[in-house]
């Protein structure tokens, strides 16, 4: 591990008199599940790259209620999720443009509901729905039974930001675990 990341050096900084220290990241996940709420835009991260294209580097979706923690293990689509995880109710939004006019990104609402686990989401706070264009000019004919939703592209630009930031710590962590392997069967 040496040869991969250097010695590690420990630094002591100063705190101001009264400063406490930072969260911790599971302390830090719980104020964060405490912070959702239903009606709520929230983003997820994806580590899979085959589903960037889709949509880029997150998912967005509006949430139906607080989080909670799942007292069993439950199946959502074909993945498990374990029991004592933080999850919430969502609905996931599918990307109808990705640039409209007046720098917007517009998405529509899909009926099914899902479970989203905290821990896989984009921790933003304050996330929020543009309002979408207006005016003669800017209207947009659709069906009555579709509504769209807009995020402007600064919102879509600080959740790459985030989501590229989270996927990257996912890959460094996966490739210290197969160092590790390798070493580990080296050393046998």
């Amino acid at each position: 591990m040496v040869a991969v990341f250097g010695r590690v050096k420990k630094q002591k900084a100063p705190r101001a008199a009264g400063e406490t220290a930072e969260l911790r990241q599971m302390e830090s996940l719980e104020v964060w599940a405490a912070s959702l709420k239903a009606k709520q835009l929230a983003a997820a991260g994806r580590a899979n790259r085959r589903e960037w294209s889709l949509e880029g580097l997150y998912w967005l979706a509006v949430l139906k209620g607080k989080a909670y923690t799942l007292a069993e293990d439950t199946v959502v689509n074909t993945d498990t999720i374990p029991a004592g995880y933080l999850v919430v109710k969502a609905q996931w939004l599918r990307l109808e443009q990705r640039e409209c006019e007046g720098k917007l990104r517009s998405y529509t609402l899909l009926e099914a509901e899902t479970l989203i686990i905290v821990n896989k989401m984009v921790r933003l706070a304050g996330l929020r729905f543009s309002p979408g264009p207006g005016g003669p000019a800017d209207r947009q004919l659709r069906s009555a039974r579709e509504k769209l939703y807009y995020i402007g592209l600064q919102t879509h630009y600080s959740l790459e930001r985030r989501a590229a930031v989270k996927t990257s710590l996912i890959k460094l962590v996966w490739r210290c675990v197969d160092l590790c392997a390798k070493m580990c069967v080296r050393e046998r």
